[in-house]
């Protein structure tokens, strides 16, 4: 807290159809007057939020502590996804306006948010919800997203059952030492995740490793031989086994087992407290993630898996994580990784933009990533190229991106918009020719492959601003860099002259970003794993 404020916690919240009530608890340092203002949202992200204020009166006041009350109906905000941060706007005796944010008190709302398996919400709209919730440092603050199918009073009470029954089981539960492994929202078997999973029961590594999978996914078939060892997303065993696992081993973090944005309360709790061996989904060095993942934060892991000694070094210079918590193995999915190339395919898989999740269509439609990349795919000097060496573009859409596939409207039968829904990534990377991305650590499966790479980097400083790099771009990238479309065609079409051959120029750092190529890597992760949990 800052100058004469002491304390600003909130004492007590009320959600009763659309309304929010609720009082805050200000205390002051002296007797100095100060002025309420409003009660201010503010949205999180990495641009300026979105701010709303509403009307916040005093009730009651003895001596330096002050009642104040506040009564919100929430749909008449214009909510954007997720975040939103609750603060008290003031003004001093000089007159200075400023913001403080509200806090939870340590013994009542903060235990009730934390600790309870139900969710109380608001529907904002037919599809949409807002629910309060304690931040990882105790402040108040709201969550807006879309209501998903198992956020209903039949799955909370199915988890309610499930935590009686872990109680009464425990002993039993705990002595099978159950792990369990899933990639990104529990919706794949396409990545190091599923991978690792595979090879350990095929190997017979350990008889309690179970993958976790929505019954609705298209990937469903790739686990009909492995089906004795396959929880179903949401089913009771599910719940079960998630609350007695004893290890999560995953390409992403904690939250894709159970949604993050979903349960902040009792059920993430424990999750959290979940050790994890973290596959990753890619290399890390095009894109900065150690405020997700370092070892301080809620999505730490306890055995990081790396793909070489440069990757590490970043590990270990910016994630805060020990050497004896880095392992260098190589990543699971390169022991199945080959060169599949037919047909002389082009592939384009942009990266996501953070500062993009969820925007509207018409404003997706407005952003450089959609012009350039629409342009792109309609360029007459491009499609030129693709015409002239009968090649065949195929243009990977994002998970995150995939809503706004209908916007790119293509009318050459060359050019294809694929999507998580109809196409496996993997099989993409083998069988192209020729990748172009922005930022993707999708460029390291066609560096592993000896394939050429153009990085179309048109939002470059933005990038480096927004989202960060741990590379060097201009003299690090592991293939072309180019800015615009005359540029990348131009390099395009001497690729296809010289039927793609890979620049020995992109040769002479192999050694560095790649430690092993034996086909060897899951072999060494289990060993990793095994080393971390003897010695634990």
């Amino acid at each position: 807290m800052v100058g004469n404020i002491k304390k600003l916690n909130l004492t007590k919240l009320k959600l009763k159809k659309n309304i929010m009530v609720g009082k805050i608890l200000l205390e002051l340092n002296n007797q100095q007057d100060i002025s309420l203002n409003a009660l201010v949202l503010v949205q999180r992200n990495g641009l300026e939020g979105q701010k709303y204020k509403f009307p916040i009166k005093l009730i009651k006041k003895y001596g330096k502590k002050n009642i104040l009350q506040f009564n919100i109906d929430l749909q008449k905000v214009d909510w954007k996804p997720y975040y939103w941060d609750v603060f008290v706007s003031l003004s001093n005796s000089n007159g200075e306006d400023y913001e403080e944010r509200v806090k939870l008190s340590k013994f009542f709302l903060r235990m009730r948010m934390n600790f309870s398996p139900f969710i109380k919400s608001v529907s904002v709209s037919e599809e949409n919800h807002v629910f309060p919730y304690c931040t990882y440092h105790g402040s108040f603050s709201l969550t807006y997203k879309t209501k998903m199918w198992y956020e209903s009073k039949v799955y909370q009470w199915k988890w309610v059952l499930a935590l009686l029954t872990y109680v009464i089981l425990m002993p039993y539960l705990n002595m099978r030492n159950i792990w369990l492994g899933f990639e990104k929202n529990s919706n794949t078997a396409q990545d190091n995740g599923f991978t690792f999973f595979k090879y350990c029961y095929i190997e017979q590594k350990h008889k309690n490793f179970f993958y976790v999978i929505k019954k609705s996914s298209s990937d469903m078939m790739k686990l009909n031989e492995l089906k004795d060892k396959v929880l179903i997303f949401m089913s009771f065993k599910y719940m079960l086994y998630l609350l007695a696992s004893r290890l999560l081993i995953s390409s992403e973090s904690r939250a894709h087992i159970y949604d993050i944005r979903i349960n902040r309360g009792l059920i993430r709790r424990i999750i959290n407290k979940k050790r994890q061996i973290f596959l990753q989904h890619g290399v890390i060095g095009l894109k900065r993630v150690d405020n997700i993942y370092k070892k301080k934060s809620i999505n730490s892991m306890n055995l990081f898996i790396t793909s070489s000694h440069f990757e590490k070094e970043i590990i270990l210079n910016h994630f805060g994580y020990d050497d004896q918590e880095i392992a260098v193995t190589g990543l699971s999915r390169w022991d199945n990784i080959e060169n599949k190339v037919k047909d002389n395919k082009i592939l384009i898989v942009p990266t996501w933009r953070s500062w993009m999740d969820d925007i509207s269509g018409e404003e997706f439609l407005e952003t450089v990533y959609y012009k350039n990349y629409s342009q792109l795919v309609n360029s007459r000097a491009f499609l030129s190229v693709i015409e002239a060496n009968d090649l065949k573009v195929n243009f990977f859409l994002h998970p995150k991106f995939e809503q706004y596939a209908n916007f790119f409207s293509i009318e050459n039968d060359k050019v294809n918009i694929l999507t998580s829904g109809n196409a496996i990534l993997s099989e993409e990377i083998m069988e192209s020719s020729l990748l172009i991305t922005d930022y993707s650590s999708v460029a390291w499966d066609m560096y592993y492959l000896k394939k050429p790479i153009i990085f179309f980097q048109f939002d470059l400083q933005n990038y480096l601003d927004m989202q960060g790099s741990y590379m060097n771009f201009s003299k690090e990238l592991i293939g072309d860099q180019v800015f615009d479309i005359k540029k990348l065609v131009n390099i395009l079409e001497i690729y296809a002259k010289n039927k793609f051959e890979f620049k020995g120029i992109y040769m002479r750092n192999r050694k560095k970003y790649i430690t092993y190529e034996d086909s060897c890597n899951n072999e060494r992760i289990y060993k990793a794993l095994m080393y971390y949990l003897n010695n634990k």
